[in-house]
């Protein structure tokens, strides 16, 4: 089958094993050039950018990905997290928003929501988020001292791409 993509992607993961990054990257170029609306190829790709620091293709390469699947909030949650590592609050915060309006039982984004809105001084947003947080994982202490910090005023910003620490339900990591 010469004109399938997925043989392609098989054995650029292989290359990855051997450790050979650039072998794996002209492989996942290949299929991508056979199918150009290949999601899992786009997102290997993505993920061998990040692993080699090239971050501004990765986001280039989340955003094609975003193309082919308009309501996957997952991508949006992807995007979020790449914008805010670069810095850009304001990408982040517009793809953390998209991501929970795909789906609004999604904790991670609305945690990491929080956090950009609390950057920003947008502490009532803040506050709002981590009450679903809250309510979406009734056991975790960690969101409830976040919210009283953000209260009284004790909340000092740190960097969005902190990791989460809530849970997700099953619909959201699958």
């Amino acid at each position: 089958a010469p004109t399938n993509p997925a043989y392609l992607l098989q054995e650029a993961q292989l290359q990855i094993r051997a450790q050979n990054v650039e072998g794996a990257r002209d492989l996942i170029n290949q299929a991508i050039e056979l199918r150009p609306n290949y999601p899992e190829a786009l997102s290997f790709l993505t993920e061998l950018e990040l692993a080699t620091g090239q971050t501004e293709q990765a986001v280039a390469t989340t955003r094609a990905i975003i193309n082919l699947e308009p309501n996957n909030p997952a991508r949006y949650y992807q995007l979020a997290v790449l914008l805010s590592a670069q810095g850009d609050i304001a990408g982040a915060t517009s793809a953390f928003e998209r991501a929970i309006d795909l789906n609004p039982q999604f904790a991670n984004a609305r945690y990491l929501l929080a956090l950009a809105y609390a950057e920003v001084g947008r502490m009532d947003d803040a506050i709002e988020q981590l009450i679903v947080v809250r309510d979406l994982n009734p056991d975790n202490e960690a969101v409830t001292e976040l919210i009283a910090q953000i209260q009284s005023g004790e909340f000092v910003p740190s960097p969005v791409s902190a990791a989460p620490v809530v849970s997700e339900p099953e619909v959201v990591a699958e």
